[in-house]
């Protein structure tokens, strides 16, 4: 693979010869040839869709910038694009897609949440806080509570009440005990 990207983003082939495609196009192609799998159209243009989408990722990660105090990219896909990866039209227009970016990418968190996210105050995985509310300060317990209120708001209008049901939380030890008291198969349970 080193070897494909290599010659891919130098311009040449294996012979010496030029191609008019760009870097990503050879990229694909010998990544494609050189596989012992034998992949469909579909499984290919997967693998291309995953691939442009972590490329994303890598060059224009959703970064807290402190001085203004609000999310940004680390790099400005409008402006900052890289022209080799541009030759490549699908990534171009994800580059120009701001709708698709977001998909990609991930949305921005208001300002107050992205504050405290950075600062660790809370984890931008679950969106819970990382620690208990007596060490937390209170703005931050403030926007917390805030945006949880919201969020349950929204979800008891969108299920009509059903939001108010409590999600059981289970170890898989429990799961187990649980399924043979209801007499599951033994089998769909066992480790």
């Amino acid at each position: 693979a080193r070897d494909i990207v290599y010659h891919a983003f130098l311009g040449t082939n294996h012979f010496g010869k030029t191609k008019v495609f760009s870097p990503l196009e050879r990229t694909f192609d010998g990544l494609f040839s050189k596989t012992s799998l034998k992949l469909t159209h579909s499984e290919k243009e997967d693998y291309k869709k995953s691939f442009l989408h972590a490329l994303l990722m890598f060059q224009y990660s959703v970064v807290f910038d402190p001085i203004s105090g609000k999310c940004t990219y680390s790099r400005d896909p409008l402006t900052d694009i890289d022209r080799d990866l541009a030759k490549y039209k699908p990534y171009a227009n994800l580059c120009k897609n701001k709708e698709e970016l977001g998909n990609v990418l991930g949305e921005f968190h208001g300002t107050a949440k992205s504050r405290n996210i950075a600062e660790g105050w809370i984890d931008p995985r679950s969106n819970d806080l990382r620690y208990d509310e007596d060490i937390t300060p209170l703005h931050v317990l403030r926007t917390f509570r805030e945006e949880k209120k919201a969020l349950d708001d929204f979800r008891r209008r969108l299920c009509g009440g059903l939001a108010d049901l409590e999600v059981i939380h289970c170890q898989p030890t429990e799961i187990d005990d649980r399924a043979k008291e209801n007499s599951a198969p033994s089998s769909v349970f066992s480790q």
